[in-house]
Order: C-alpha cells, then structure tokens, then sequence
C-alpha cells in the first residue's frame, strides 16, 4: 500500500519493503502514478468477491421518493397571498425569517406555507412508505 501525506509543501511516499513501512521525500517532478508502479501497486488484482456495500432497500427508496414528491405537492399546493400570490421558496423555507419592514405581515402566510410543505412531506412519505409496503407484498 502507498500513502502519501503532506507537510509544508514538501510530499512523503511511504511504502511497504519487506514487512515495514519506508518513507522518502517525492521529487517536485514525480507523479503518484509513477511512484504506485514502482510500489507495485498497479498489477495488484482482487480475487474473490467484491466488495458489497449496504444499498438502500426499496422500501427506504419509495419513502424518499414520495417524501420528495409529497414536498413538491405541498409546496405547489401552498396558500396564496390575496393581491400578490404564492410565496416564494425563500420565504417558505425560512418561515418568513427573512421579512422585513410591511412584508412582516405576511409572516402568518409564510408559516403556513411551511406547513403546507411539511404536510406534504409527510403524507408523501406514508404513501412511499405504503407504495413500498404493496409491492413487497406482491413479491413475495
């Protein structure tokens, strides 16, 4: 194995030589490929399996995917402001942190927005979460 590390501007190459670990200053035009190839490294092939990494299953997929439809939904279905319609993001987001001066009043639009996004996260979620459930269901 070759790690490199580096301190102060100058770069270390620290390689395994029978059992032990060797360090030696890199020079300025040295790449880490070539330093991997004198190490050995490149011709070095796996055998055996691959490694597995843990992949979500499709039950926390279909949650996430109506937990994001579910906030589209609910922002798109948020309530307007008479005379100047829907919020924007921002201000939803924030729940009207950002006002200031008159547009404090729409604060109590701003916090229901808001509401309107969580609600929909939310009801998204259990319907991923029940989607989720049917197709495993008929599955198996």
């Amino acid at each position: 194995m070759c790690n490199f590390s580096a301190k102060r501007g100058e770069v270390t190459k620290i390689t395994p030589v029978g059992g032990e670990f060797r360090s030696r200053k890199m020079f300025s035009g040295e790449t880490a490929s070539e330093t991997m190839t004198e190490a050995g490294l490149e011709s070095i092939k796996r055998n055996g399996p691959t490694p597995q990494f843990n992949k979500p299953s499709m039950k926390s997929k279909l949650t996430i995917a109506g937990l994001m439809i579910g906030s589209i939904v609910g922002f798109l279905l948020r309530p307007s402001v008479p005379l100047m319609g829907q919020l924007p993001f921002s201000t939803v987001i924030t729940r009207g942190a950002n006002l200031r001066g008159l547009d404090q009043l729409l604060l109590g639009y701003a916090r229901t927005s808001f509401n309107y996004l969580v609600a929909g996260m939310i009801l998204g979620a259990i319907v991923g979460l029940i989607a989720a459930f049917a197709v495993s269901s008929q599955k198996s």
